[in-house]
């Protein structure tokens, strides 16, 4: 009778284990969503890039791998979100929605604003007062848990 408890209570224990360990991964997955978007992997760049597309590589020849552009993938929400709020570090949805904060990364669209203010023009968006996060929503910034592509490829909830 003893073996048995013995037995039983082993069987129990790595069975509790194996499920914690599943539960944990599934959790890590549904928290994970931003690790698989496109701000954080960065994919759409190089898939555009890459010469086997038509991509900028063919006039360059430079890999994208080699590029400095490749490294402005968004490794975490502080890129973003990270503000300061009386001396002190704090999360901010109202941050992450300031332009500024786009522009860092979106060097090009941020050049594009530039050259229409230096040669006098306005910008239909700007006009409007409109701001990046006007058009481009929360889950598209931070993914639905699909690695895509790039931003072109059809999205499941479009």
């Amino acid at each position: 009778m003893k073996k048995v408890f013995i037995i039983l209570l082993a069987v129990s224990f790595v069975a509790v284990n194996l499920y914690g360990r599943a539960h944990s991964e599934e959790t890590k997955k549904e928290v994970s969503f931003f690790n698989s978007s496109l701000h954080h992997t960065a994919r759409g760049m190089a898939y555009w890039y890459d010469k086997a597309n038509g991509g900028l590589e063919t006039i360059t020849g430079i890999p994208y791998s080699k590029l400095y552009c490749q490294n402005c993938h968004v490794p975490s929400c502080d890129s973003c979100h990270k503000t300061t709020i009386n001396g002190k570090l704090a999360y901010s949805t109202k941050a992450a929605r300031n332009q500024e904060v786009c522009l860092k990364c979106h060097k090009r669209a941020a050049a594009v604003i530039e050259m229409d203010k230096a040669m006098n023009q306005i910008d239909v968006h700007a006009a409007k007062g409109m701001q990046c996060m006007n058009c481009h929503t929360a889950r598209e910034v931070h993914g639905d848990g699909t690695e895509y592509k790039s931003a072109k490829q059809k999205r499941h909830w479009i």
